[in-house]
């Protein structure tokens, strides 16, 4: 009868408890998101111009809040 001693190789023959393992973190940082003049002029023409009932439409497709369309018609500063 031959006795192992868990955790001192693998199946394969390797050092289970070995060299530490590279750690991956899970959630990378977000990055965030910028947007051009065009995109800016368009989308809140598009905003303006939509009927009281579908603005939350053109904010959702676009993935935007009310407050950001409050952002990106504000004239930028350079």
């Amino acid at each position: 009868m031959s006795s192992s001693i868990a955790g001192t190789s693998g199946p394969d023959g390797e050092s289970v408890t070995g060299s530490p393992e590279e750690v991956v973190d899970p959630a990378p940082r977000p990055v965030r998101r910028s947007f051009t003049a065009g995109y800016r002029a368009r989308v809140v023409a598009e905003y303006e111009a939509a009927p009281r009932g579908k603005k939350g439409g053109v904010l959702r497709r676009e993935g935007l809040y009310q407050s950001q369309i409050r952002e990106l018609s504000m004239p930028t500063e350079y």
